[in-house]
């Protein structure tokens, strides 16, 4: 399993924590939720099953949480993901 990531983004004067995390080769999933206020407003699983077998998974399953992270960043601050309102 590879460790997460976690930011705290403001948009629109809002504050909003991000965070992604591997849930490991047993349940091969890649997933980010968007926080605000402690309640799960947004999320995105990514799953890479397809890989395990590869020897260099674990790097590319590292290159796909902060890929899938900065991603959802970068929606969240253009907009992009609704959050239900402020």
């Amino acid at each position: 399993m590879i460790q997460g990531l976690n930011s705290n983004i403001q948009h629109d004067g809002v504050v909003y924590h991000v965070q992604t995390q591997d849930l490991g080769a047993a349940a091969p999933q890649v997933v980010t939720m968007v926080y605000k206020g402690g309640a799960i407003v947004s999320s995105k699983t990514t799953e890479y099953a397809e890989w395990t077998p590869e020897p260099d998974f674990p790097a590319r399953v590292r290159e796909l949480v902060e890929s899938q992270h900065r991603d959802v960043i970068t929606a969240l601050k253009a907009g992009d993901i609704l959050v239900g309102g402020k």
